[in-house]
């Protein structure tokens, strides 16, 4: 049987903490987002993904516009499930709108990376964010011009 709570680890309460037989799985999620930090924070994404290409490769507007998908994704996936969703399910789930859209939207046009690239660096920017930590293979996040919430 599966039981579910949440733990704290560290001081940080972002990480979900499931039992089974003895293991456990901690899995990191949204929770230290408050629903009214949502667009704020997606918005904040969406630059530093921006910044991030431009600055990993050459200033390009796709850049952002990469970035505003992934946005409206989390925001999509966040008032569905809520801030316990799993930062896991959150990036899967820009992969899959990335990749659906990647010809559409001219992505394939004009970047460099894929869609699997944005979605680890969406990762590894909402487990610094929610203040999880990294490991040493973490992508560097790029903080947005201007920000000051760093």
């Amino acid at each position: 049987m599966l039981s579910k709570s949440w733990k704290k680890c560290k001081g940080v309460t972002s990480l979900q903490s499931s039992e089974t037989e003895g293991n456990t799985i901690e899995v990191a999620t949204l929770s230290n987002l408050a629903p009214e930090d949502y667009e704020s924070e997606g918005q904040r994404m969406a630059e530093s993904i921006g910044a991030w290409l431009d600055q990993e490769w050459i200033a390009q507007e796709v850049h952002l516009k990469a970035g505003m998908c992934a946005k409206d994704t989390m925001l999509d996936i966040l008032e569905e499930k809520g801030s316990g969703v799993d930062i896991g399910d959150v990036m899967m789930l820009i992969i899959d709108r990335l990749n659906d859209r990647w010809y559409l939207d001219g992505y394939s046009d004009d970047m460099f990376v894929n869609a699997w690239d944005i979605g680890n660096y969406v990762s590894d920017y909402l487990i610094q964010r929610m203040g999880i930590g990294a490991c040493a293979c973490s992508t560097a996040i790029v903080e947005p011009m201007g920000d000051e919430n760093s």
